[in-house]
C-alpha cells in the first residue's frame, strides 16, 4: 500500500470516527399506530386508518413544567400523518412521564388542561416504560425503542384505547450538520487518495 493511500485511509478513519462521536446531541422520536373501526372521523382520526407522529428533541433537553411525575420537552420538526397524509396540526406540548406514572409520553394538541375553552382537545397518550434516565428536572435521553403497553386517543368526540398495542416509541440519533460535513470531507479524502493511487500505479507501468 502506498504512503498516500495509507494516509488517506487514516484520515478517513479519523474523520468518520469524529463524525459518529458527535452525532448524539439530537434524537428523532417517532411512533405510529392504527385507529379502530369505531372511532369518529376528525382532523386527527379516522376509522381503521394508520397514523404516525414524529419530532426532534435534544438528548439533554432544558425542560419546563417539571414535577415529580414528568416534564415538558422543547421540540422541533413535528409531523403528524393520517393515512400517510401530513396533517397541519402540530402538538402544543409533549410531556414525558416517569415509570411510576405510566411512563412514555403524551401529546397535547392544545392546552395541557385538556380543554380549549369548554371543548376537549385532541390528546395522544402512550403508556409504557420510562424513556429517560436522570431526574425529571434534568433528564437524559438515549437512542432506543420502547414498546407501549397501551395508547389512548381522545378528543371532543372520541376515546379510543388500544390495550393490546404494537406501537413502539423509537428514539434515533440525528446527525448534526457539522457531522455530515465531516463525513463528506472524509469520503472526499478517501476518494482523492484512491484516485491518486490509481494514477500513480498507471504511470509506473
Amino acid at each position: 500500500m502506498s504512503t498516500t493511500r495509507a494516509f488517506s485511509l487514516l484520515l478517513f478513519s479519523f474523520f468518520a470516527t469524529t463524525a459518529i462521536g458527535s452525532a448524539a446531541s439530537s434524537l428523532a422520536v417517532s411512533v405510529s399506530g392504527v385507529f379502530d373501526s369505531s372511532i369518529a372521523a376528525g382532523p386527527l382520526a379516522a376509522p381503521n386508518e394508520p397514523f404516525s407522529i414524529s419530532f426532534i428533541m435534544s438528548t439533554n433537553p432544558v425542560v419546563t413544567n417539571s414535577t415529580s411525575t414528568g416534564f415538558d420537552v422543547p421540540f422541533s420538526s413535528f409531523r403528524y400523518t393520517l393515512n400517510n397524509t401530513t396533517v397541519n396540526m402540530p402538538a402544543q406540548y409533549i410531556e414525558f412521564f416517569t415509570g411510576s406514572s405510566n411512563g412514555l409520553l403524551t401529546f397535547f394538541f392544545g392546552p395541557q388542561s385538556g380543554y380549549q375553552g369548554t371543548t376537549p382537545i385532541p390528546e395522544f397518550e402512550f403508556d409504557g416504560p420510562q424513556a429517560f434516565t436522570g431526574t425529571t428536572s434534568n433528564p437524559v435521553f438515549s437512542a432506543g425503542s420502547f414498546t407501549a403497553s397501551d395508547w389512548i386517543y381522545s378528543d371532543a368526540s372520541n376515546y379510543d384505547q388500544q390495550t393490546v398495542s404494537n406501537s413502539i416509541v423509537r428514539l434515533a440519533p440525528v446527525p448534526e450538520p457539522s457531522t455530515l460535513y465531516l463525513l463528506v470531507f472524509a469520503v472526499g479524502i478517501a476518494l482523492a487518495g484512491r484516485f491518486g493511487y490509481q494514477r500513480f500505479a498507471s504511470s509506473t507501468r
